[in-house]
């Protein structure tokens, strides 16, 4: 394990943390998943209160090549990017040999959620998809998180939560973008008892979906994903420098001081 900015990242290479996960839904309690990225790591340097959910988390993996570089500078060596897109592919293969496996995917835009449960059943078709019919739209807390005693999002989460509990999915994918979506998973996923794996997929979705292409395999494999994201979305800028230049600033000032 190596620690990133308060964050505890498990050692972990994509075949690895999908026999820990496997185990995950083998053992009958619920279980949630963060995958972290720098500027995730950021945003928890900033707010304790997010790190501390974070580490509450059962499986934190490095979602960011940045993650990866940082923890080798500083001698943690986490062993590889585990990027939540390719997890999520993953789950689903590895899930081949037990069919009748419910997910469900709530969050992101309704065409997006849509179009990604349209091309997850073509490739995995053993694996029944449900998604929700809301377009859940809280109202936000100065950090970001969803704002709590604020009616609108409680009648917001009374109806996704009644949703869930109807198709009742073994795994749930929360497309809120960090922080909300950790936040959320951490407080409601004791009240949905048939999920046993949730995990926060930020913009997964849009790339399955089709809506964010992807990165070629050269592109991420050098590790200059952001810059083709920059590319696609100009308007990403700030996020951008905030992975690239605030991200590795305060982890390495942080690692040194330890």
């Amino acid at each position: 394990m190596a620690e990133i900015l308060g964050i505890n990242i498990d050692n972990l290479n994509r075949a690895e943390a999908l026999q820990r996960i496997g185990n995950f839904l083998a053992d009958g309690r619920q279980h949630w998943i963060a995958t972290i990225n720098p500027e995730i790591a950021v945003k928890a340097y900033k707010d304790k209160k997010y790190c501390d959910i974070l580490n509450k988390a059962d499986l934190r993996v490095a979602d960011g090549v940045g993650i990866i570089w940082i923890s080798r500078f500083l001698g943690g060596g986490l062993k590889e990017r585990i990027a939540g897109v390719d997890l999520i592919y993953d789950i689903f293969g590895d899930l081949k040999k037990n069919a009748g496996f419910k997910a469900m995917i709530i969050g992101a835009e309704k065409d997006s959620r849509e179009k990604a449960k349209e091309n997850l059943k073509k490739l995995f078709s053993h694996i029944e998809f449900g998604i929700s019919l809301l377009n859940i739209k809280f109202s936000r807390g100065n950090n970001g998180e969803i704002e709590k005693n604020n009616k609108e999002n409680e009648e917001m989460l009374a109806g996704l939560n009644g949703e869930i509990r109807k198709f009742a999915p073994d795994i749930l994918f929360v497309a809120f973008g960090a922080p909300r979506q950790e936040q959320w998973i951490c407080d409601n996923l004791p009240l949905l008892p048939s999920v046993k794996l949730a995990i926060g997929v930020g913009g997964a979705i849009d790339m399955i979906s089709g809506k964010t292409p992807r990165a070629s395999k050269i592109i991420r494999g050098i590790g200059t994903e952001w810059l083709w994201r920059f590319f696609l979305e100009p308007r990403r800028l700030g996020r951008i420098l905030n992975a690239v230049v605030v991200f590795p600033y305060l982890a390495i000032r942080y690692g040194l001081k330890k």
